[in-house]
């Protein structure tokens, strides 16, 4: 469970770097957007859906964009 976690979470964190540069978002709501999204906790349907995916011998790297 816990290297699902940190998978969920480096992923995120790549979203929020592709994405930051591109947002029309202002820094400040940027800044409160990321802090929310990356504190810890807030990983259970993201876990849950990447262990139904290898219940179901999916590919991790196809579930992972809808987990996250």
């Amino acid at each position: 469970m816990d290297k699902l976690k940190s998978l969920v979470e480096k992923q995120l964190k790549i979203y929020f770097d592709e994405y930051e540069s591109s947002a029309s978002y202002s820094k400040t709501i940027w800044e409160a957007m990321r802090y929310t999204t990356l504190i810890g906790g807030k990983r259970l349907r993201a876990i849950m859906t990447l262990e139904f995916n290898k219940a179901f011998k999916g590919d991790i790297n196809s579930a992972l964009p809808v987990a996250c």
